[in-house]
C-alpha cells in the first residue's frame, strides 16, 4: 500500500489524538475500565510516550544536522528528554501541567530555523492544531480532577 507521505503524517498525527481523547472520555463518563491502571495513569503514560517519541525524532534530526556542523538541536533534544523524565516523576496535577509545557516547547522547537526548511505548506497549521488539542485535553484532565 502506497500512501503519500503528507497524508500518512496527517493520518498518524490526528490518529495519535484518539487515545488522548478516548482515555479522557473513559474517565469523565465513568466508562467500564478493564485495565489494572486508571484511565488517568494510562493517559499520563501515553502522554509520556508520545512526548518521548517526539523528542526522539528531534534527536534523529539533530544527528542528521551534525553533518552540517549544527549541534543546537542535539542539545535541545537531550534537554527535552531530561525534562520529560523530570515531569514524569512529579505528582499530579504538576505532572499534567508539566506535560502542557513540554508539548508547547516541542511545538516551539519544531519551528526552529534548522527544521523549518523541511516543513511543507500546511505542516505548521497541522502541528499547531495537534499540539493545541493535546494541551487542551491535559488541561481538561486538570480541571475535571482538581
Amino acid at each position: 500500500m502506497t500512501v503519500h507521505p503528507r497524508r500518512a503524517v496527517q493520518a498518524l498525527g490526528f490518529g495519535g489524538l484518539l487515545p488522548f481523547i478516548a482515555l479522557f472520555a473513559a474517565a469523565f463518563f465513568s466508562w467500564p475500565w478493564p485495565l489494572s491502571i486508571t484511565p488517568e495513569q494510562a493517559f499520563f503514560n501515553y502522554s509520556l510516550i508520545i512526548a518521548s517519541f517526539m523528542a526522539g525524532i528531534l534527536w534523529a534530526l539533530a544527528c542528521w544536522q551534525l553533518k552540517q556542523q549544527q549541534t543546537t538541536l542535539l542539545f535541545i533534544a537531550s534537554g527535552m528528554a531530561l525534562l520529560i523524565f523530570i515531569v514524569g516523576c512529579l505528582p499530579s496535577p504538576w505532572s499534567l501541567l508539566g506535560m502542557c509545557l513540554i508539548y508547547a516547547l516541542l511545538l516551539l522547537v519544531d519551528f526552529h530555523p534548522q527544521l523549518r526548511a523541511q516543513h511543507w505548506s500546511g505542516y505548521r497549521s497541522m502541528r499547531i492544531s495537534l499540539s493545541s488539542i493535546v494541551i487542551m485535553v491535559h488541561i481538561l484532565w486538570i480541571v475535571s480532577i482538581y
